[in-house]
């Protein structure tokens, strides 16, 4: 008789933490709210996770040997194919993606693909996490339709408007605001607020401020005067409104100032006296 024994531990304590592993990331895929797809390298789907009932209404055995484009809207296919050739790379490959419910409806998913490859870098296939965001799509959509209407609105309003930060910084300044002080929209949003007010009318300004975020007031509205490039003033009804979020907190003040410098009104000169032009040395940036 010829015996021969080989040392296999090292094989077998492989083999032993593969399978735990394996054992680990099942248990991983199977309890996850996410819909997780194994695929093979032509993309055919050959195992999902039980969360795939609950996000899509499909039975797993319904998913099993179909390619996971047949999923996919029609619109998305083109970058979803393209997306997933540049998955074979090895790199974790994000994209969103409309998924078919069994009902017919598609839902916006946030899709994440990574390969797993052999010891010699063949890839065996991939693994998709789907994570259902239709919800947050449809919101970002509806931002972005409000802020074009803003956007709109702002560029189209024949008076002065502008969005002011909490620390009376401009954020937002639309062309009529920059022709009432003779300033590019891009010039004001690089100041605040004061530094095209009239000296007198920074502190009563700042005092309406603070009743908008006191909230005893909504929105107020008083006449002041802008300063404009070349030192002389223009009388505005500044109109101020204070936008705050959901849970009530200060977002950011909505201004328009509507040019009343023509309007039969007692006022001061509109030329600059001498300690408006030492105010305007001392608090003028670069032009």
């Amino acid at each position: 008789m010829v015996s021969s024994i080989r040392d296999v531990t090292a094989q077998v304590e492989a083999e032993q933490e593969l399978a735990q592993r394996e054992q680990q990331y099942r248990l991983l895929a199977e309890n996850a709210t996410d819909a997780v797809f194994l695929m093979d390298g032509d993309w055919v789907i050959t195992w999902a996770s039980p969360a795939v009932a609950t996000q899509f209404g499909y039975e797993r055995d319904e998913l099993l040997g179909r390619a996971r484009l047949d999923f996919v809207h029609f619109e998305d296919r083109r970058l979803v194919a393209a997306n997933q050739l540049r998955a074979v790379s090895g790199q974790l490959e994000r994209h969103e993606e409309r998924f078919a419910l069994k009902s017919g409806d598609y839902r916006w998913m946030d899709v994440a693909i990574r390969p797993f490859l052999a010891d010699g870098g063949e890839v065996l296939g991939y693994i998709a996490a789907l994570r259902d965001i239709d919800q947050e799509v449809h919101v970002r959509a509806a931002l972005g339709r409000s802020e074009r209407t803003f956007r709109l609105a702002m560029d189209g309003a024949a008076e002065g408007m502008a969005v002011v930060g909490l620390h009376r910084r401009f954020l937002e300044a639309n062309h009529a605001l920059g022709r009432l002080v003779d300033r590019a929209p891009a010039w004001l949003t690089e100041h605040d607020e004061e530094d095209v007010l009239h000296p007198d009318d920074v502190e009563p300004a700042r005092q309406v401020r603070d009743r908008l975020l006191g909230g005893r007031s909504d929105h107020e509205s008083r006449p002041c005067r802008l300063v404009r490039a070349d030192g002389s003033l223009v009388w505005v009804t500044h109109s101020v409104g204070l936008l705050r979020d959901d849970d009530g907190l200060p977002l950011f003040f909505v201004c328009q100032y509507q040019d009343i410098t023509a309007s039969p009104r007692p006022r001061t000169a509109t030329t600059t006296p001498p300690a408006v032009t030492a105010h305007l040395a001392g608090r003028r940036r670069d032009t």
